[in-house]
């Protein structure tokens, strides 16, 4: 079983058998409701209870996707995929600088500042209006390790020479909003490039390993091998359900070495324990910057 971490709280992964962000749809906000329109989106913030525990949390929802969410006070990490970005410690411990696409309401870079205090973050967001609510409701402040860019993702990775040790993405809200320039091998290849030798990815997707849910993550897996030596998949529900639609974490390694799946740490052993095979029958498609159909890919799931 894998542990959770709310606040104090811990409980076990099989108590969020089918649960994923949506499931704070099922809750009544408790009030203090705000909504306003940025330059891209329908923004709603309200504080609910969290789905396990109860406990108090605040929930940023950007059009019909719950984006983020945090605990008041409190730095703790709600949504369970990302805990999964604890694996860059792991496989490239002692990591000094990261790179986040996507950052909605900013609950993993206040977390990471916390946590890593050695290292920086830059995060590219492309709603400065989302900057403006996460520093005005979810308790983003400045930092001289944070950096924030307001542009395109893929804007951003073509005209970027940086160096990062680790790479983030936070960028797929759902199945059905995924922005499909980075996705591509293009994409994939100026992320390979922006990467110190012992660098690695970490994607959070949302898809099934199998089933038609699944013809994403194939398009997408297949996409990464072609460039890094060494990708994995990790199921953030229940590694079993191969037909569940839920968060999947795709890490890709540039070292080509065998890395370890075990460590001390009994968290970091469990996320290491979910780790999933996916295989790819026939000519697998590689997405391209001229062919990428995720959407059509996103339909076939419905």
């Amino acid at each position: 079983a894998l542990p959770i971490y709310p606040g104090n709280l811990v409980v076990s992964v099989v108590m969020l058998a089918g649960l994923t962000a949506a499931t704070v749809l099922h809750h009544n906000s408790r009030g203090n409701d705000i909504e306003v329109d940025t330059q891209y989106n329908h923004v709603r913030i309200f504080d609910t209870e969290y789905w396990i525990s109860g406990e108090p949390i605040r929930v940023m929802k950007v059009n019909d996707e719950y984006s983020s969410a945090m605990f008041p006070g409190s730095d703790s990490l709600v949504y369970e995929y990302t805990w999964y970005y604890r694996l860059a410690g792991h496989f490239n411990p002692g990591f000094r600088s990261a790179l986040l696409l996507g950052g909605a309401g900013y609950s993993y870079p206040k977390y990471y500042l916390g946590r890593y205090p050695h290292a920086t973050i830059d995060v590219v967001e492309i709603d400065p209006g989302l900057t403006a609510l996460a520093k005005e409701h979810f308790g983003l402040a400045d930092d001289p390790r944070l950096r924030i860019f307001h542009e395109d993702a893929r804007t951003f990775l073509n005209r970027h020479d940086g160096t990062y040790d680790v790479i983030l993405g936070d960028a797929y809200k759902s199945l059905l909003a995924i922005p499909f320039q980075l996705t591509t091998l293009e994409a994939v290849r100026l992320k390979y490039g922006m990467l110190s030798d012992e660098g690695l990815v970490i994607e959070n997707l949302i898809a099934s390993l199998d089933g038609p849910a699944s013809t994403f993550l194939k398009a997408q897996y297949a996409t990464f091998r072609e460039v890094f030596p060494r990708v994995y998949l990790f199921a953030c529900h229940e590694p079993e359900n191969r037909e569940m639609l839920q968060s999947i974490s795709l890490v890709a390694l540039k070292s080509p070495e065998e890395p370890s799946f075990n460590s001390g740490d009994s968290l970091i052993n469990a996320l290491l324990g979910h780790r999933v095979l996916l295989q790819l029958s026939g000519d697998p498609v590689i997405l391209t910057d001229d062919h990428a159909p995720v959407e059509y890919y996103a339909m076939k799931a419905l």
